[in-house]
């Protein structure tokens, strides 16, 4: 058995992206987008009122951040995957960096590992500067791949 490929950023896993976040309750609470720059996909968290979790310091809510690394983590792989196989996060940690203000956040994932059962990945969120980030998810994903005959 060998590893599962990805497929390259493009208009394709782009719309896989985007069909996730409309389809599913946290796609649409969260309301992100997503955009393929460079060859890779860039993800923004747009602000929000219900994003807010301290109302006297106009602060995103951590939960927030953390459910929006994780969509992103999962979406990378998820949409990069051959169609009809899926990932789901089996693991995340989020390390909260610096505070969040109330405002547009932005996130890219890097693939650490990718193999045939499991990927690591790791999310970074950032907000006025790529260079000070926010926050930082470490996220393990069961790859379940499309049934074949042979199996």
């Amino acid at each position: 058995m060998t590893k599962i490929d990805l497929l390259s950023p493009g208009e394709d896993t782009l719309e896989r992206i985007l069909d996730w976040r409309d389809r599913t309750a946290i796609g649409g609470w969260l309301a992100f987008d997503a955009a393929v720059k460079d060859g890779r996909h860039f993800y923004t968290l747009r602000r929000a009122e219900h994003h807010v979790g301290n109302e006297m310091t106009r602060s995103l809510h951590g939960g927030v951040i953390s459910s929006f690394l994780q969509a992103c983590a999962v979406n990378e792989i998820r949409s990069r995957l051959d169609p009809g196989s899926t990932a789901r996060a089996i693991s995340v940690h989020c390390n909260y960096l610096r505070p969040a203000a109330d405002e547009d956040m932005f996130a890219h994932v890097d693939i650490i590992r990718h193999g045939r059962r499991i990927s690591f990945v790791e999310a970074t969120s950032w907000q006025a500067d790529q260079d000070k980030p926010i926050g930082r998810a470490a996220v393990a994903l069961r790859i379940m791949p499309t049934p074949t005959d042979d199996a």
